[in-house]
């Protein structure tokens, strides 16, 4: 990578004007810019200092630093943490959402209020309004009943740290209608 950063640096001039360079947190990025520096001072004696010239991405940090604060949170009794939206299956959306229209146990009742499990169950949901026409529909009828914009809810990845803010904002918006779908399923499921 460093051969190919410098090749380009050369081929427009700029190998005298570099000043920084920002990447995400990769190892293989920390050993580029020091095998950069070494080739630009070999080359060109060009002392371009790789540890303080080499800026971590900010917006990629930040995204690091808020998935380790929200996996920390989400740990659960089994510290284990569930933020990839690909582990579930369809019959795992429907197992969570009879779980949610059910009425909670009093042991149940903390492990519903945790963070995790509400993520959880909001994804499952989100997943299988997504999952069918048929229950698209069945969710359009819901928001209509309450007179809101039929919309879906968006759905957390791991790369986007606010995605997981924006479902849970969607989520809070549509709670209504969530009821009465996850309800609906439910009485169908009967």
């Amino acid at each position: 990578m460093a051969r190919h950063v410098y090749n380009t640096l050369d081929e427009f001039g700029l190998k005298d004007k570099l000043f920084c360079i920002t990447t995400d947190s990769a190892s293989n990025n920390y050993k580029m810019v020091k095998e950069l520096a070494a080739l630009l001072l070999e080359k060109d004696n060009i002392d371009w200092n790789s540890e303080t010239c080499h800026i971590p991405c900010l917006a990629h940090t930040i995204n690091i630093v808020v998935q380790k604060f929200l996996t920390n949170l989400a740990l659960g009794e089994d510290n284990e943490a569930d933020n990839d939206v690909d582990n579930y299956s369809d019959d795992d959306d429907e197992d969570e959402i009879d779980r949610v229209s059910e009425s909670p146990t009093a042991d149940e009742l903390a492990s519903i209020s945790s963070l995790r499990s509400v993520i959880n169950k909001i994804r499952a949901i989100a997943k299988s309004i997504r999952g069918s026409t048929q229950k698209w529909e069945r969710f359009q009828k819901a928001c209509d009943s309450y007179k809101m914009k039929s919309m879906t809810i968006p759905l957390d990845i791991t790369v986007r740290w606010n995605s997981t803010f924006r479902m849970l904002h969607q989520a809070v918006y549509l709670r209504r209608p969530i009821h009465r779908y996850v309800d609906d399923l439910r009485a169908a499921h009967l």
